[in-house]
């Protein structure tokens, strides 16, 4: 799960140069992945997760656009795999950052 959100913020990493960018990055990776494999409605999914989010008024656009983006890319890259992410780590070290992803075990047939 981790190389699978490292591919989905792939284009966006060159404008997370430093740790609280890419932070937040991965943090809305992973928040659009569980909602791209949610039941409930998208649209009532991205506004809680915004109504939780100190993001500032000028900014919300573009992140909403950015969440969008993700969301489509998980779908586009990774159709069939259905597992929840329960937690994540992004790590500084230093000319790089590690991501850890934790999900759920794939759901059997």
């Amino acid at each position: 799960m981790s190389d699978a959100i490292t591919q989905i913020i792939k284009p966006y990493t060159d404008d997370a140069p430093v740790f609280r960018s890419m932070q937040n990055l991965v943090t809305y990776a992973c928040a659009a992945w569980n909602i791209s494999i949610s039941s409930d409605d998208e649209e009532k999914s991205v506004n809680a997760l915004f109504a939780m989010l100190p993001i500032k008024k000028k900014d919300r656009e573009e992140t909403l656009a950015l969440l969008h983006a993700l969301i489509e890319r998980k779908r586009k890259l990774f159709p069939d795999v259905t597992r929840k992410i329960v937690d994540f780590k992004v790590t500084d070290r230093g000319d790089d950052f590690h991501i850890a992803v934790a999900s759920t075990l794939p759901k059997e047939n």
